[in-house]
């Protein structure tokens, strides 16, 4: 099995990891208090999966992440994930009063309920229900 893991440049990596968190209903594996969670954290599954790893914008020294810059901030990303309960993550979306760019509705590919919001960062996030017509997706 491969599982992907987007890294994410933010401006502030605690407040990124909290609030995408409650959003998908994960966790960080850091300590609260790691001297290190200014700069680098992540987010996992309840598998212990990673499902986002958040740089603190300089951190890293790949160019989309090295400089805070509207050239390269979500330059070609949009975030997608499929969720197991989409009423739960709809609420923590309305709970953590985000840029809903559209309201929880049918998809018009697979006809799953899915929601779009913008992120604090400016990243674009649409929350899914899982889709169970896939292959292997019970």
């Amino acid at each position: 099995m491969t599982n992907l893991a987007v890294n994410l440049a933010v401006e502030d990596v605690r407040l990124s990891v909290d609030w995408y968190s409650k959003l998908l209903n994960c966790h960080s594996p850091m300590e609260q208090e790691h001297p290190h969670r200014k700069l680098f954290d992540l987010i996992l599954d309840e598998n212990n999966n990673t499902i986002v790893i958040f740089s603190q914008w300089g951190h890293n020294k790949l160019k989309p992440l090295a400089n805070k810059s509207h050239e390269f901030t979500g330059l070609g990303v949009h975030l997608f994930f499929e969720v197991e309960n989409i009423n739960q993550s709809w609420e923590n979306a309305n709970d953590l009063k985000v840029d809903i760019l559209h309201k929880l509705h049918k998809s018009r590919g697979f006809n799953n309920l899915e929601f779009t919001v913008m992120d604090r960062d400016g990243y674009y996030v649409t929350i899914s229900e899982k889709n169970k017509t896939l292959p292997n997706r019970t």
